[in-house]
């Protein structure tokens, strides 16, 4: 093969194909199959890689379009074209949207180095190719070949199935313990094959499981990778991660809803948050927790062994989002969220609101949606103030803060079909679904037609129907706490020590007054008896009193200590009007 410059195609030494190398490459055609190639070194199987696609593989399927003076590669998954730029120090891409000079090569027909297995092997592409809508067709050709005939063309053969077609083969690993052991032998040893393909094929099988996670590991600090969640896609996601999605979108869920949250340092608010959404009929709450100086992992563990919560402790090394983490982790690779038809995805200082003149309960609520066929629910913040409050409220933030911002925030927290996604971000959910989903408001209206990070906000935010009350800013001494110790979307190394964001400052000393808000009586009335049963029930047990006593006394050490270091800095305006406050 040569480019437009009459170069002839290879591998650097990093094994990326460029268009000037001692290593070549060859575009192998099927006669009864001429629109197709099937591009490999010239030492097949051993692997290479092309810019624009996800990962290197042994052999690139492609599209052969010809043109006057040669023919043009396509992509199947992006349609984009091969491109070989002038400058042979760049490497070829598969970047390009239409057909210009640079798009353009020379085919030569050489008779390559390939033994009778490798035209076997590559052959089988292009019979998938031709009846990749024959499930049954493809089953069978898995059964029938070997591993060393499939493995070298199996990353490319899941690539350019359809989602339906995976679906059935899937299905059929299930149902099939040696196709299914089979299959995962093929597949590369990666983070969704060790880990997530396991979970979700023994909850297929099981149908429920008892719950086992009890750690999320440094050797999943991966899935705190926020930008390659943001790019994961089916024009670029792995083999296994495509497996991995069609064996958790095709669970049956049997219960109704869950809510996961990170926690960190938040031990003197778990027992009322945990109170509130039990009384609102959530079925399980499982809790992420990392870095926690303040004693909540005894108090989250107490409540774990109770039946309370389920506490999953994540564990970070490297530098990673340990929020985006745990919800990648639940929505992945934890089976348990298969089980059921909603979960919510929640901080600690956020509270779900409904509307009790429509609705009888909140699954009453949720029942409503389930008619409409509603994937993802954006349910918008009303934020409460801190309502003049200097010192923390023993009694909780229901009964306490009852001022709110006059206007409903646009900022929106998801309640979400869990089978559906894979990850999220504090906000929005990824999916590799897209537009087929339907993302609605909380009064059923479309959302958006996108997820992810373009859809954090609601063009018409309503706190109609349902809502979630946003507690971020509650008494001064709160706020020093909250501050200084970092969020979820921090780095993991985030130092626990007397330092303030400043330019939270500004904000709270704004909100810190009642004057231009208005008293919001709904969640106080929403925390009425069941919350307090459920509470009381929650400090009956064993030892819970004791561990949330010892979280409260060093929250009181820590603010105490940040209040000191701060009086020594009063020559800063913006910590004088905060000390004001104090």
């Amino acid at each position: 093969m040569k480019d437009f410059f009459g170069r002839t195609l290879g591998m650097r030494t990093d094994g990326s194909l460029c268009s000037s190398s001692e290593r070549k490459v060859i575009l192998y055609i099927n006669k009864i199959f001429p629109s197709y190639g099937a591009l490999v070194r010239d030492d097949f199987p051993n692997t290479f890689s092309i810019s624009g696609f996800p990962k290197r593989r042994s052999v690139f399927f492609l599209e052969i379009i010809k043109q006057n003076r040669g023919v043009a590669l396509k992509r199947f998954e992006t349609n984009m074209f091969l491109c070989s730029l002038p400058d042979e120090s760049m490497p070829i891409e598969a970047n390009r949207s239409e057909v210009n000079d640079w798009e353009i090569f020379q085919l030569e027909e050489v008779s390559p180095n390939l033994s009778e297995e490798n035209i076997t092997c590559l052959d089988l592409l292009f019979h998938t190719k031709r009846k990749y809508q024959n499930v049954d067709f493809l089953i069978y050709l898995l059964k029938k070949y070997d591993r060393s005939i499939l493995s070298p063309v199996f990353e490319t053969m899941i690539s350019f199935l359809p989602e339906k077609t995976i679906g059935k083969l899937t299905d059929t690993m299930v149902g099939d313990i040696s196709f299914s052991e089979k299959i995962c032998s093929l597949l590369p040893q990666d983070i969704w094959n060790t880990f997530a393909i396991p979970a979700s094929m023994s909850f297929r099988r099981k149908k429920t499981l008892p719950f086992t996670e009890t750690s999320c590991g440094p050797e999943l600090d991966t899935l705190g990778q926020v930008e390659d969640i943001e790019r994961r896609n089916t024009q670029n996601a792995t083999s296994t991660f495509l497996i991995n999605s069609s064996l958790r979108a095709n669970a049956v869920p049997q219960r109704n809803s869950c809510i996961i949250a990170t926690v960190r340092n938040e031990g003197v608010y778990l027992p009322e948050w945990i109170a509130y959404h039990k009384a609102l009929g959530f079925d399980e709450i499982y809790l992420y927790s990392n870095n926690n100086d303040d004693g909540s992992d005894l108090l989250l563990d107490i409540l774990d062994r109770n039946g309370v919560i389920k506490h999953i402790k994540n564990e970070i090394l490297s530098e990673c989002r340990p929020q985006i983490k745990a919800y990648c982790h639940a929505l992945s690779i934890l089976p348990d969220i298969l089980d059921f038809r909603w979960c919510a995805i929640l901080d600690v200082d956020e509270f779900i609101g409904y509307d009790t003149t429509i609705f009888t309960s909140f699954s009453d609520y949720l029942a409503w949606m389930d008619i409409q066929e509603i994937d993802a629910i954006a349910l918008s913040w009303v934020i409460f103030t801190p309502s003049e409050q200097r010192i923390f409220q023993k009694t909780g933030l229901l009964k306490n803060f009852t001022y709110r911002q006059t206007d409903t925030d646009v900022h929106v927290k998801t309640i979400v079909r869990p089978s559906e996604f894979y990850a999220s971000g504090p906000h929005s959910p990824n999916t590799i679904r897209g537009k087929r989903l339907c993302y609605a408001t909380s009064s059923g209206n479309t959302h958006s037609h996108e997820f992810a990070s373009s859809a954090n906000y609601g063009k018409n935010p309503t706190d109609r129907y349902a809502w979630v009350a946003h507690y971020h800013l509650k008494s001064t001494q709160d706020f020093l706490w909250k501050m200084n110790r970092g969020t979820g979307m921090d780095s993991s190394d985030t130092n626990f020590g007397a330092t303030i964001r400043q330019d939270f400052i500004p904000h709270f000393v704004h909100a810190f007054g009642n004057n231009d808000k208005i008293n919001d009586p709904r969640m106080s009335r929403l925390a009425g008896e069941d919350f307090l049963s459920q509470l009381n029930e929650i400090y009956k047990i064993s030892g819970v009193l004791t561990a949330y006593n010892n979280c409260l006394r060093r929250y009181l050490e820590k603010t105490e200590t940040i209040r000191e270091h701060l009086k020594n800095k009063r020559d800063n305006g913006l910590l004088n009007a905060l000390l004001e406050r104090c």
